[in-house]
């Protein structure tokens, strides 16, 4: 009643990214295998970059088929405002959503 709303998304969002790929689902990481393994060797591959370092990796924008979305919000903070806890959501769309209307 007569009070200002004010987004709370805008003082907890720490970052969102969005990125292009080729509408794999993807696998969990193997419990022997690094974090750093499954990034560069499994992941890379799949994700859209022009320069995309990746002997198969995804460079054309036409051959997209899915989109990742990767939100990170500041979930905690201490008294004095520095935060404490982050918490990171990830959503992934593929082209049976994206291209249902030709499938």
């Amino acid at each position: 009643k007569g009070k200002v709303k004010k987004p709370i998304v805008t003082k907890q969002l720490k970052y969102l990214k969005t990125w292009g790929t080729d509408g794999t689902i993807f696998r969990s990481r193997n419990s022997g295998e690094s974090v750093e393994d499954y990034n560069k060797v499994y992941l890379k591959p799949h994700y859209y970059d022009p320069s995309n370092s990746s002997p198969n990796g995804l460079k054309e924008l036409s051959k997209v088929k899915g989109i990742e979305v990767q939100l990170c919000m500041n979930e905690l903070t201490d008294s004095k405002g520095k935060t404490v806890k982050t918490r990171v959501f990830t959503s992934r769309i593929y082209s049976r959503i994206l291209n249902s209307k030709y499938e």
